[in-house]
């Protein structure tokens, strides 16, 4: 077989100046942020990472969530000589990705590295959601299980959100206690939870993607103090505008999504500087622009789609980009994104570093959208 190497030559990033998303909200510069990616670098068994989820568990601690890892045998060796692991998390120490220092941390089976979150026999889990709720952590995981494809991933299907709460979140996670509370199931084949789930006044809500060609975007709630309970039963999904919350049953129309032609990875947040909610999305299939929605309520409407970012890595050959997120609990930045790359050449995952790490992306607002803020 013979092997095709590849030239990385040096690209500027681009980037789009001056971009309105919205009345609230315009960009003054985007560009690529190498002194926060060193975070991503320090551990040497580490050896890169999709999905990177991110959460604050307190001032000074933020949880990272990653699904597929290589996760070497020992320091410094390859990624050919690693063992490649459905999910591992870290706990950085610091908010300023370029001067924290960060941990990582994975299970281990037979005495070789494994998933934190284990696999149910063939069925694996990759990150969604996060939300802390007083004393208590919830994660939701997305159930995968495999298609016919590679051994990379690319065959696979996600089909359920599986809850997990730890009672304990402020023990290093190697301590933790994981118990799975709920498994989130239903005929819409929405996979709840598998981004951003916030709380607002008295309901948890969790945004899920519908895993079809389009990738619309659905909202789910539940009432705060039954989720802190861990009592998931009582769910209800947004119907749209004038039908609002209903419980979903086999007697109602489908529910309304909240957001046309999403991703299967996203995130959303309430952003004080720039007074509304901001979604963060890649833009199709291969190596895309980052992108950001923007609306003034969780229900929409949502604004039309702005590219706002166009990564280096445009042009090169088999590459995929994919898993855009920001990261509103980042400093260093008015906001921060990230995103993955992959390849469907195999040889390129295992002989090039710059391929499958995190990468941050910096975000400047211009003056006026800093002026906003929540009061």
């Amino acid at each position: 077989m013979s092997i095709k190497i590849i030239t990385v030559f040096a690209i500027v990033s681009l980037f789009f100046c001056g971009q309105v998303v919205s009345q609230n909200l315009e960009i003054e510069e985007a560009t690529i942020w190498r002194e926060g990616e060193a975070l991503f670098k320090q551990d040497s068994r580490w050896l890169g990472a999709d999905g990177a989820m991110s959460y604050p568990l307190s001032e000074s601690r933020i949880l990272w969530l990653f699904g597929d890892t290589f996760v070497a045998e020992k320091e410094s060796a390859s990624r050919r000589k690693s063992v490649f692991v459905r999910n591992t998390i870290a706990i950085q120490h610091g908010a300023n990705p370029a001067r924290a220092k960060i941990k990582f941390y994975w299970k281990h089976k037979n005495g070789m590295p494994s998933s934190f979150f284990p696999e149910d026999g063939e069925v694996w889990h990759w990150p969604g959601g996060v939300v802390r709720i007083k004393d208590r952590l919830f994660i939701f995981l997305m159930a995968i299980k495999p298609t016919k494809g590679d051994v990379f991933g690319f065959g696979f299907e996600a089909f359920e959100s599986r809850v997990i709460l730890v009672d304990n979140p402020d023990s290093p996670p190697n301590q933790w206690n994981l118990n799975e509370v709920a498994t989130l199931h239903n005929n819409q084949k929405v996979i709840v939870g598998s981004s951003s789930v916030l709380v607002e006044e008295d309901h948890v809500y969790a945004f899920g993607s519908k895993e079809d060609e389009d990738h619309d975007i659905y909202l789910v709630r539940w009432k705060l103090g039954d989720f802190y309970e861990a009592d998931l039963s009582d769910e209800e999904w947004w119907f749209g505008d004038g039908q609002g919350f209903k419980t979903l049953t086999s007697k109602d129309v489908a529910p309304s999504p909240v957001i046309r032609k999403g991703q299967t990875e996203f995130t959303i947040h309430y952003d004080k500087k720039a007074k509304c909610y901001i979604q963060a999305q890649g833009t199709g299939f291969g190596v895309v622009p980052l992108a950001l929605r923007v609306s003034d309520s969780l229900v929409g409407p949502w604004s039309d789609l702005v590219h706002v970012f166009e990564p280096e890595e445009k042009g090169r050959k088999n590459l995929l980009l994919y898993a855009v997120k920001s990261h509103p609990e980042l400093t260093g930045a008015d906001l921060i994104l990230s995103y993955v790359t992959n390849s469907t050449d195999a040889e390129v995952v295992y002989r090039d570093n710059s391929v499958y790490y995190p990468r941050l992306v910096k975000i400047s607002f211009a003056a006026s959208t800093r002026g906003n803020g929540r009061k």
